[in-house]
């Protein structure tokens, strides 16, 4: 009985990273994409940080609706 428990534990700890981890990779990622993308166009055309400004913003709303998205994943389970 006491090793079935442990198990499950050991499961739902494993899970729970896997999800805290998710969560801190898509929106770091997303900002970042989205930020570098946007600063290799500002270099290709020769313009201020705006395309750097509204690629980090893009990959923000792109990494809450990859969240929003895993959230209702997890919901499901």
């Amino acid at each position: 009985m006491r090793k079935k428990r442990v198990k499950k534990d050991n499961r739902d700890f494993f899970r729970a990273l896997r999800l805290f981890g998710a969560v801190g990779f898509t929106l770091a990622g997303g900002m970042l994409g989205g930020f570098f993308l946007g600063r290799l166009i500002d270099n290709l055309l020769g313009t201020t940080p705006c395309f750097a400004a509204g690629g980090f913003v893009l990959g923000a709303i792109v990494g809450f609706i990859r969240l929003w998205h895993l959230a209702m994943e997890e919901v499901g389970r």
